[in-house]
């Protein structure tokens, strides 16, 4: 079985189930903040699984999911509302390219665009693959991955997209733009490639036997050198050239990583299968939250040093206003 119909069948039993949990969850939909000393669990109303988060200035928020669920906040995540997306398809990914203009991807190439903050959404052409993330490194430069090594850039804000040639069959989970020309792309069985002319040309960025039988799910870099990547079994690749060179770290939490943000130079946090972990050393040592919850999350947003939201199974939301430490 394809690893991408793996994950879509988990997600839809986590949609019904704890199977893919090491212990329950709060049922239901989750309406009810509950809180730890680091993150507090913001009311939902929605027990979709949260795939992805995007924030459009400090205040505004944007999260979506399973069944073309897409919550806003305007109050920096502390409450969400639904709005409608006019699809039942997944929607993986969310990206706004400034305060007013964003894009959602997902399943069987669905492309959604918004140009009121995310009050309305419209749908554009469907791409010939699910894309699985997407990334603006401009308003109007924006780049998604996806699977079949699929890779599609636009340079109108995502009204139009044109595919690139990856040089890679393997399913493709994150990409990040350190400028228009320079960007990084990660995906299943080691694949790291980095482009240096807009994505004309990718190449990989790691020897292909040094990590083939790991999945790196996502890659943000800070600066033009500093920059992150991370993936299954606790993996964290770290590099400080510009991706010429990675060093491998470990959060010492032993779970698979989803997704990380990159605060600054020295500080990242990382989600994944029940666990969030931050450093501010650079990747020397982290600070280890596994009992927030036992869910897996999928994305994280920083907005300000302190304040970042990370959303998961069953409509969690989590926010921290102590930089998750």
């Amino acid at each position: 079985m394809k690893p991408y119909i793996v994950h879509l069948i988990c997600l839809l039993i986590v949609c019904t189930s704890n199977a893919c949990s090491t212990k329950p969850v709060d049922a239901g939909t989750n309406t009810n903040p509950t809180t730890t000393s680091i993150w507090s669990r913001q009311p939902s109303n929605t027990a979709e699984v949260l795939l992805g988060v995007s924030f459009a200035g400090a205040t505004k928020g944007t999260a979506i999911g399973t069944n073309g669920v897409i919550l806003q906040t305007a109050d920096s995540g502390k409450t969400w509302a639904q709005r409608g997306s006019g699809t039942q398809s997944f929607l993986r990914s969310v990206h706004f390219a400034d305060e007013r203009t964003g894009v959602a991807v997902g399943e069987n190439g669905i492309v959604l665009r918004t140009t009121d903050g995310g009050a309305s959404w419209t749908r554009q052409a469907n791409q010939s693959a699910t894309l699985v993330h997407v990334h603006f490194v401009t308003p109007v430069i924006g780049t998604a991955v996806g699977l079949a090594g699929t890779i599609i850039r636009t340079a109108d804000s995502g009204k139009t997209w044109t595919r690139q040639q990856s040089g890679s069959t393997v399913e493709l989970t994150g990409v990040f733009f350190t400028s228009p020309q320079n960007g990084f792309v990660t995906g299943f069985d080691g694949t790291l490639l980095k482009t240096t002319d807009g994505g004309t040309t990718w190449q990989a960025a790691l020897p292909p036997s040094r990590i083939s039988q790991t999945t790196l799910r996502s890659v943000v870099f800070v600066s033009a050198n500093v920059g992150i990547a991370v993936g299954y079994g606790d993996l964290v690749l770290r590099t400080s050239d510009g991706g010429a060179t990675w060093e491998t770290v470990r959060t010492g939490a032993g779970r698979d990583l989803f997704s990380v943000h990159a605060i600054d130079g020295n500080s990242w946090l990382v989600v994944g299968s029940g666990v969030l972990a931050r450093t501010s050393n650079g990747g020397a040592f982290w600070k280890v939250s596994s009992d927030v919850v036992s869910s897996d999350l999928y994305s994280v947003q920083f907005v300000a040093p302190n304040l970042g939201v990370a959303v998961g199974q069953q409509g969690i939301i989590l926010r921290t206003i102590t930089g998750g430490l």
